[in-house]
């Protein structure tokens, strides 16, 4: 994560994480009540888990932006009209509302790649993701 998004987490002022998606890729549609959200600050090691309370997947075709930011703005934490500008092209956006937020011992994850968000699935056991 970049920015004060983590920041604003743990201090429970950014109750929702969004992801807006221009094509279908992860966590929209792969995240449900009681999955685990492992947060990892840009250029460090993993430092906090997450537990989903429930996710919501919006088809932007069918729901305006403007209907999106004014039912979610608050929760997302960001009302600047710069961010929602931003995501104007977005086709898809998931909201994983937390259920609480809990720091860990700071964890180096196997992940090669430059994703923002990676779905490892219930068959892989956690043990294996760090």
């Amino acid at each position: 994560m970049t920015g004060p998004y983590l920041r604003l987490i743990i201090d429970g002022v950014k109750t929702v994480e969004s992801r807006f998606h221009k094509v279908r890729s992860a966590p929209l549609n792969t995240v449900a009540a009681g999955d685990l959200v492992v947060f990892k600050p840009a250029g460090q090691p993993a430092s906090h888990v997450a537990g989903v309370k429930r996710a919501t997947y919006l088809d932007l075709s069918h729901t305006s932006l403007e209907q999106a930011r004014s039912t979610w703005q608050e929760r997302i934490a960001d009302s600047s009209d710069k961010f929602w500008a931003a995501r104007s092209d977005a086709r898809w956006l998931s909201l994983v509302e937390i259920a609480w937020i809990r720091e860990m011992t700071p964890t180096v994850l196997r992940k090669r790649d430059r994703r923002g968000w990676v779905t490892y699935g219930a068959c892989c056991p956690i043990g294996r993701l760090f």
